[in-house]
């Protein structure tokens, strides 16, 4: 065991290629730090071609870089002086501030976490903010070190490093008591190439989970936004719900909450702000789905709505209809109208200026400058392929749909409300 630099301990076997936490460290560095702040807002490639001797170019360079593609998703971290950022795709594989935040408010507070893949540690730095103690297991040296350092940087004392595999830690640790085990595979094979399927993740978690579930009230499991729901539900142990997030209408993370007495699964399908902030929280189950009223358009109404993808994935389209007040489209077509304003929509909306052929010359007249954006729902043409069709720039501030309304392929021209 080794001590680390604000009283935690961590137990970590030497990686070769890792930075070590000692003064040799280039987190370590003044002449580091001075750079970043100099160059915050320059080009890392033209940087990278400079010459300056002394520290660690590459790592500097790194830091500048980590910050400036990562203000959105960790608009917070990103602007903290030397929190250190490790690689690229380390970067894109960890959690944003808000998704972390939404965890982390699955944990009872004062309670006992493990985070068995930690990466970073944006999800175990959260996690921990709420815990009385937090457990943070990472295999990979350079990344343990990383976020044991921004750790202490940011002051979180109540977490407990180990540079081990999480399983193997969890095994070894049978007496601690635990209230949540969380957990994000990677979700990439030994070549690079991206997998979906529980069992193809790192590690594989599904043949643990009986065992896991008698050392913890939860298990909290991070899947890829692709995986099939229907199918996990269909297969895994005690599933209690499952969070599906969104960030600014984009799903980014299907989240599994596994209990010993689970029941009928909750589907919780929720859209967050960047700053972690709730736009909406709807909660149903598959039963309840299955069972809504949903009433379908004869034709279109003064308004459109598009579904938030979060939504989507949920697959939850005959609940909207009946929550909102909105007809659906089609069967097929994941699109509503109404001849009102759904102001609290989770969702888009557009309002519709009037139905229109979809061909180009029919459309250079009502669109002289030739821009549009060009959506297509439930329709046999792309997207793409449909606005080359059509003869028309990416742009502007009107909308073209192609979709399917009662069976029949229409166009609508709409502005954004």
């Amino acid at each position: 065991m080794q001590a680390n630099t604000n009283g935690r301990t961590s137990s970590c076997t030497p990686d070769p290629c890792a930075h070590p936490l000692t003064a040799a460290a280039p987190w370590e560095d003044e002449r580091t730090w001075l750079f970043v702040e100099q160059h915050a807002n320059d080009d890392p490639t033209r940087l990278l071609l400079g010459s300056h001797a002394g520290f660690d170019l590459r790592f500097a360079v790194a830091q500048i870089e980590g910050r400036q593609r990562m203000r959105s998703k960790l608009p917070t971290l990103s602007t903290v002086p030397r929190f250190v950022f490790p690689p690229k795709l380390n970067c894109e594989q960890c959690s944003s501030e808000a998704t972390a935040a939404y965890k982390a408010s699955l944990l009872p507070i004062g309670g006992c976490v493990a985070d068995l893949t930690g990466g970073l540690g944006i999800d175990t730095y959260h996690l921990a903010r709420r815990a009385s103690t937090a457990y943070y297991c990472e295999l990979n040296s350079t990344l343990h070190d990383t976020a044991a350092h921004n750790f202490a940087l940011l002051g979180q004392t109540n977490i407990t490093t180990a540079c081990t595999d999480g399983l193997a830690w969890l095994k070894a640790n049978e007496a601690q008591p635990l209230d949540m085990i969380y957990a994000d595979p990677a979700r990439r094979d030994d070549l690079g190439r991206r997998v979906y399927a529980m069992e193809a993740c790192e590690p594989n978690l599904v043949p643990e989970l009986p065992w896991m579930l008698q050392r913890a009230a939860c298990i909290l499991i991070k899947a890829s936004p692709m995986v099939d729901i229907a199918d996990l539900l269909g297969r895994l142990p005690s599933v209690a719900a499952v969070h599906i997030l969104s960030v600014g209408g984009e799903c980014k993370e299907v989240l599994l909450e596994l209990r010993a007495a689970a029941e009928e699964p909750q589907l919780h399908i929720v859209g967050l702000m960047p700053d972690g902030g709730i736009r909406f929280h709807l909660t149903t189950t598959r039963q309840a789905e299955a069972q809504a009223e949903v009433r379908f358009a004869a034709s279109v109404s003064r308004y459109l709505y598009l579904p938030d993808a979060a939504l989507l994935k949920g697959g939850v389209f005959r609940s909207l209809s009946a929550w909102y007040g909105v007809e659906k489209l089609d069967r097929n077509t994941h699109l509503y109208t109404a001849p009102h304003h759904v102001a609290d929509f989770p969702g888009r909306c557009l309002e519709v200026v009037e139905t229109v052929a979809l061909h180009a010359k029919t459309l250079r007249t009502l669109l002289p400058e030739g821009q549009a954006h060009v959506l297509s729902h439930n329709y046999p043409v792309g997207a793409d392929a449909l606005r080359h069709q059509l003869r028309l720039r990416e742009g502007g501030d009107l909308y073209v749909v192609a979709t399917t309304l009662s069976g029949r392929k229409v166009g609508l021209l709409c502005r954004r409300k």
